[in-house]
């Protein structure tokens, strides 16, 4: 008597393996999605900290920018 596989059960095997590894990238997914927003939360926090120290050692006089003492 030869063995001879169930291909529902081979194909339902595969299926369940295939929708777990997709949980894990959907998962991992997510996680790079919020570091990347992450990252550009602190960018712009860093250019508006920037553009304040700029503003606040620089004026406009008479349409230019000088440094104040």
């Amino acid at each position: 008597m030869e063995f001879r596989p169930n291909l529902n059960q081979i194909r339902e095997s595969y299926t369940l393996i295939i929708n777990e590894k997709l949980k894990i990238l959907q998962k991992k997914d997510k996680e790079i999605q919020d570091l990347i927003k992450g990252i550009k939360e602190i960018k712009n926090q860093q250019k508006r900290e920037k553009i304040q120290t700029i503003s606040s050692t620089k004026t406009i006089k008479d349409g230019c920018v000088t440094n104040l003492p």
